[in-house]
């Protein structure tokens, strides 16, 4: 057997890892915005919360197809190596995110870790890209850092807060939120100091089902922010209304949903 065929045969193994697990990258990643690391010579992408590497592993093999695989050569150690970060709390996703992203060729730097709870590690980063866990499992008292504004044990605010953190100035993020994180007590005061510190420019609210088959019933929103502009006006893009429920086979989420 080849090392070409090896290669494909663990990519498929994995696959069906990440399908089992319920920890693939989802949907959402068709319809990410992707950024050239080319660019930049700092340029940084992190999801702090990485579960086996979707948003990521979708925004190398993008810039992959960009270049036909043909970086320039002192790009390519750099982007290898040091452009793609992230962090996840439990030890099996982030096994799989490491080894799904070798198996494509990129050797990120996924640190093993709890990105809510632990104190702010000081990095930071042009981009950022996550989907924070749904749900309030392990959200059991607030985190107690000095660069969380507003103190609450919802997980999803947290990370919002968190992201801004992380962001360089001028950096961008995209943040997958449900419903009922929008409208949670202190949503209010999370989302009025993130309007203070950064352009809310866009809400996306998603297509019923984007997450069937992992989380059928969540109706969610991306976010999207950036870093040390004030908040003047907010676009909310409804793709959700008068919109056929996403389904895993009939009809799956696609970029025409956003066109």
């Amino acid at each position: 057997m080849s090392d070409e065929t090896e290669q494909e045969t663990r990519k498929k193994r994995v696959d069906r890892e990440l399908e089992t697990a319920g920890w693939g990258g989802g949907n959402m990643t068709d319809v990410v915005r992707k950024p050239d690391p080319r660019t930049c010579k700092e340029f940084t992408i992190c999801d702090p919360a990485a579960g086996t590497g979707g948003f990521l592993m979708c925004l190398y093999e993008w810039l992959m197809e960009e270049t036909k695989g043909a970086l320039m050569r002192e790009d390519a150690e750099r982007i290898m190596n040091r452009t793609y970060y992230g962090t996840e709390l439990v030890p099996r996703p982030r096994r799989l995110c490491l080894m799904n992203l070798y198996l494509h060729g990129l050797e990120a730097n996924i640190h093993l870790g709890d990105s809510i709870y632990e104190p702010d590690p000081g990095d930071h980063y042009d981009l950022v890209l996550t989907n924070p866990p749904f749900g309030t499992k392990g959200a059991n008292q607030a985190p107690v850092r000095d660069d969380f504004t507003i103190s609450t044990s919802n997980k999803q605010l947290n990370f919002v807060q968190h992201v801004v953190t992380i962001l360089k100035p001028g950096g961008s993020a995209a943040i997958v939120l449900p419903d009922n994180c929008l409208f949670s007590d202190q949503a209010g005061d999370v989302f009025e100091i993130l309007t203070e510190d950064c352009d809310l420019h866009t809400i996306l609210r998603l297509p019923r089902g984007t997450f069937t088959p992992y989380s059928p019933g969540v109706k969610a929103n991306v976010i999207f922010v950036r870093k040390g502009v004030k908040t003047k006006n907010v676009w909310i893009y409804d793709c959700r209304t008068n919109i056929p429920g996403i389904t895993k086979k009939e009809r799956p989420l696609t970029p025409e949903h956003f066109r």
